[in-house]
């Protein structure tokens, strides 16, 4: 996968070439300034919406990175390519530029480390994150209720603290060489304190840490043998180890590994594609464990539904799928579109052209670019009624055409 991912980076910082040819600008985010009470300083976050939401009025998961400085790049570019391979859901990612990073992302350790003197901020900065940051975030965005937290060194030191320490602060936690040799292990201790009281979060937690000669992976595996010995079944959680990489390295494999495995059950299988029924049941159970509205990507459902109105092979399964999309993704423009082509194809224009209009209305709403495609398409469907309508005057008929052969 590293190749791709790589070439979704590159895409992502080096594409402007290309669109500046076009005078067009080119951009994966915003970034914005907000003061902490909590903190008494500004902050800078970056955010980058995925590029369905400007298209379509869908809400997306929320991603923190920590450590924005150093990652945001990278966890756009594994988003996104998640997303649009459909082994994941499309999502905001908020980036949490640093000020004081020691201040921010440690715990209060049991004794002073001179080495770290502003060190032990950790509660507090979890306090900015969940009651100022957050709210900030989902009152200015469309969001679900569900949030990663995604942390390196440091940051993932701060981010098993925080599912340990405060389990609500996310729904899920993924961990690119968690410093948790931080304070003697006191988060391996603390992990076993918390399950031997019968806690049980239920979340998620990704580990991993590579070749590294900093105390890290002993520290990771002293962890991951508590939580195998102790986690409950409601805590998932799992661990990578990466071989080739180094400290520095680990986190480009992490955040793609994390959100896949975050997301596993998203994908859907190319081979033995399942029916209506079965994408039905798959998503309803992902919406029950993750706890937020659970769809399949839109594309790869239109991508598969027109596969077999190309080759014929079953038409009234290609209905189904568009119909199962137009469920999914009601306000999409699109899918009721691409509905059009079907009952085209089956026969029924006039269901057709009701979905067309149905595609012209709501693009009309979102300013879609594509609402010139979708009124031809409409013209061609009226056209073709029409002339249907004098045929059947010329061959002796009169009054309305026939009812269409397939029921909405």
């Amino acid at each position: 996968f590293m190749k791709a991912f790589f070439g979704a980076v590159l895409w992502l910082t080096l594409c402007g070439a290309a669109v500046a040819a076009q005078d067009g600008p080119i951009s994966v985010g915003e970034q914005i300034k907000i003061h902490s009470e909590i903190l008494d300083e500004d902050r800078t976050i970056l955010v980058s919406m995925p590029p369905a939401y400007e298209r379509d009025p869908i809400r997306c998961p929320v991603v923190y990175l920590l450590d924005g400085n150093a990652h945001f790049l990278q966890t756009v570019a594994a988003a996104r390519f998640l997303a649009e391979q459909g082994l994941a859901p499309e999502t905001v990612v908020v980036a949490i530029l640093n000020t004081d990073r020691t201040r921010d992302l440690t715990p209060a350790p049991a004794v002073p480390v001179g080495e770290f003197p502003t060190a032990g901020g950790a509660d507090r900065f979890c306090r900015f994150l969940t009651t100022e940051l957050r709210p900030y975030i989902e009152g200015r965005y469309r969001t679900e209720p569900y949030r990663v937290l995604i942390g390196w060194s440091f940051g993932g030191l701060f981010a098993v603290h925080a599912l340990l320490s405060e389990p609500e602060s996310f729904d899920a936690f993924i961990t690119a060489s968690p410093s948790l040799w931080w304070d003697n292990k006191a988060e391996a201790a603390a992990a076993a304190k918390l399950f031997e009281s019968g806690a049980a979060p239920r979340k998620f937690l990704y580990l991993s840490h590579g070749r590294e000669n900093n105390g890290i992976p002993e520290s990771v595996q002293a962890l991951a043998a508590v939580l195998g010995r102790r986690a409950p079944r409601s805590l998932r959680w799992t661990l990578d180890y990466f071989a080739g990489d180094n400290h520095a390295s680990v986190p480009a494999r992490a955040i793609y590994n994390g959100l896949e495995r975050l997301f596993a059950g998203w994908a859907i299988p190319e081979d033995g594609f399942p029916a209506v029924a079965e994408l039905e049941d798959r998503f309803a159970a992902l919406s029950r464990d993750l706890g937020f509205t659970c769809r399949p990507n839109e594309g790869i459902i239109n991508g598969k539904a027109y596969g077999l109105l190309r080759t014929k092979k079953d038409v009234a399964a290609a209905l189904d799928l568009f119909r199962y999309n137009v469920r999914c993704y009601p306000e999409s423009a699109n899918v009721h579109d691409s509905l059009a082509d079907a009952y085209e194809a089956a026969g029924s224009l006039g269901l057709a052209r009701d979905s067309c209009r149905t595609a012209c209305r709501l693009a009309e709403r979102t300013s879609d670019p594509r609402l010139p495609t979708f009124r031809n398409h409409l013209a061609d469907i009226e056209a073709k009624l029409a002339k249907n309508s004098r045929d059947g005057v010329r061959n002796g008929r009169s009054g309305p055409l026939p009812p269409c052969s397939i029921e909405d």
